[in-house]
């Protein structure tokens, strides 16, 4: 399950639906989606990223969609179903997909007034996810144990670090830092200007599985066991746990703005209000 937000939509993607519900001032969002595609039984939509006024969400099968208000739906083949998509980011028309084999990138254009993607270049190393810095000028791929910093314009890996176990998410904190979960530690941020140098945060003997980031010093990350952990950049050694689901279960995802959390778990999807 995928969430995003803006400040007028929450948007989610579980299995193959991909749903938009109305947020309210006061009550978090309306119960039924204002728009909705896809089945539960469709190729399922592996990731679901939010840009500005564009939604864009990558499907197993080899296919992207792309959602805004103004051309709304649209969806395109872009590669081969035998080797599924597992991520896809963006940064202005340019996009990137990535399977275990591959990394290709495509730039969105526009014929007759349809949106498409253009193939543009590829590169024989896939990954599980792939991120753009704020900037656009990095991308950060994982695969398995390792991490890797691409160079997109001339399509190469330029930096790469060795974990000590599966990385499950990451987040980009500025154009030279970012942080990343696993089954080792928690969180764990990697400073680039000090060649990978590495700050692990003591929050907990908790496995995080999702991660968001308050622009300024704050993280708040989910866990195996259905708790939100609270982390002060300012302080590594401490944490606060903030919420803790009724049931045992996954936080799949989690996404939040100045008012509202958003989690997502096996079968629901959780609200916190922070001005309760």
């Amino acid at each position: 399950t995928h969430l995003e937000l803006d400040g007028f939509n929450l948007y989610t993607a579980s299995l193959g639906e991909f749903n938009i519900y109305r947020r309210t001032k006061n009550d978090g969002i309306k119960s039924e989606p204002i728009f909705k595609t896809g089945n539960k039984s469709d190729s399922k939509i592996t990731s679901l990223k939010r840009k500005g006024e564009l939604v864009v969400g990558s499907r197993a099968m080899g296919t992207i969609f792309t959602y805004d208000d103004e051309n709304e739906y649209n969806e395109e083949f872009v590669r081969d179903s035998c080797d599924p998509i597992l991520d896809v980011d963006f940064m202005d028309e340019n996009f990137v997909t990535v399977s275990r084999s591959e990394t290709n990138f495509h730039r969105l254009s526009s014929e007759l007034g349809m949106q498409t993607f253009d193939f543009v270049s590829s590169m024989n190393f896939g990954f599980s996810c792939i991120n753009f810095n704020p900037t656009g000028e990095k991308l950060l791929g994982v695969k398995s144990e390792s991490l890797h910093i691409l160079d997109p314009t001339r399509v190469l890996i330029t930096k790469s670090y060795l974990n000590r176990s599966q990385v499950f998410t990451t987040k980009w904190l500025s154009n030279s830092s970012f942080v990343f979960t696993s089954y080792s530690n928690p969180l764990t941020l990697i400073d680039l200007r000090t060649d990978f140098k590495r700050q692990e945060f003591s929050c907990g003997n908790f496995t995080a599985t999702s991660v968001d980031y308050d622009g300024c010093y704050g993280l708040i990350y989910g866990t195996l066991l259905g708790m939100m952990v609270l982390c002060d950049l300012r302080n590594l050694r401490t944490f606060e746990r903030v919420f803790h689901l009724d049931t045992t279960t996954v936080c799949r995802h989690l996404i939040s703005d100045e008012s509202h959390l958003f989690v997502s778990t096996d079968n629901a999807i959780h609200l916190l209000n922070f001005n309760w």
